[in-house]
């Protein structure tokens, strides 16, 4: 077994070699960017670049597990999303100079939006806007529990004792079937509840959404850079979970545990409350992202500066 581990991806990475050199040798491009390889794939990648003195460049765009890496860095830079991954490749033995956490490209136009869209929610608050849109993000759960059908049954208990009006949007997970929610949109409509069912890409969710509600969903980040509040409805989860994702640990997330708790949560955005709430919530989410997200925006161009310089202000 130790041996099949050591030496079955050998055939594949050979001919990933031969690949890689000659379309090298082929393009003679200036630096070899490369996207999530953060394992022998990487490490391969990152000695055919030095070989042809090249700068490289690794763009982590994926989140990874807090384990040891034994290929931590092989090109010249690596560049992370947020503090939490740099800590991760330190400690596995990467040179701190060497990884970035200045953030991401794709998340400098969702900052930006984020922004906007926050003032926006601010703005509306002013205005009296007495309805709150929640957009609640599933997740394809491998569990044999249903927590979506949990979640959505929590909601339901907890909106049904407040004072002020809840308009749902539902938005499934890509990878689940968009057919069962169709059905249970149809069942809380009976119910007198006012329900969307949304199939588009997240971040036009966020645009009619005042708050968003999931569970342990990397949509809650997504929807903190994108300027709206999170709520991690946690009931049945392990503790444990909340202490290895940094959305979670901070109070930039709300949690609760209970229906009651949930409900104590969605109180804080009636509207006598809201502009308050949210005014709250945009100072912790700007402690947040200067503590994770250090690039505030400006990661695309500090990335092409390690792609042309092999130099970086961060």
């Amino acid at each position: 077994e130790v041996l099949y581990t050591a030496f079955a991806s050998v055939p594949e990475l050979l001919v990933h070699h031969l690949q890689l050199s000659r379309a090298l040798d082929r393009l003679k491009p200036n630096a070899l960017v490369s996207f999530d390889t953060v394992d022998r794939w990487g490490a391969l990648q990152g000695e055919v670049a030095r070989k042809a003195r090249l700068r490289s460049v690794m763009i982590q765009n994926t989140a990874v597990d807090d384990i040891v890496y034994p290929w931590p860095l092989a090109m010249d830079h690596l560049v992370v999303g947020n503090e939490r991954l740099r800590e991760i490749f330190v400690a596995s033995g990467a040179d701190p100079q060497r990884v970035h956490a200045f953030g991401l490209p794709l998340h400098d136009e969702v900052l930006k939006a984020g922004d906007e869209r926050l003032q926006a929610l601010l703005d509306r608050a002013l205005q009296g806007e007495t309805a709150l849109r929640v957009l609640i993000a599933t997740q394809p759960f491998v569990q044999e529990f249903d927590y979506n059908t949990a979640l959505v049954e929590d909601l339901e208990a907890a909106t049904g004792r407040l004072d002020f009006p809840v308009e749902w949007v539902l938005k499934p997970h890509p990878r689940e079937v968009m057919a069962r929610y169709t059905a249970l949109r149809e069942a809380l409509v009976a119910r007198s509840i006012s329900v969307t069912l949304f199939d588009g890409p997240f971040e036009k969710a966020l645009s009619a959404a005042e708050l968003v509600l999931s569970r342990t969903s990397t949509s809650l980040e997504f929807a903190m850079l994108g300027g709206v509040p999170g709520i991690a409805h946690l009931e049945s989860y392990p503790a444990d979970i909340i202490d290895r994702l940094d959305y979670l640990k901070s109070s930039v997330t709300e949690k609760s545990f209970d229906r009651d708790g949930l409900r104590s949560l969605l109180e804080r955005f009636a509207p006598n409350n809201r502009h308050e709430t949210l005014h709250r919530y945009a100072r912790t989410r700007s402690v947040y992202l200067d503590r994770f997200f250090p690039g505030q925006g400006r990661a695309t161009q500090r990335v092409l500066d390690l792609i042309e310089t092999g130099t970086s202000s961060c």
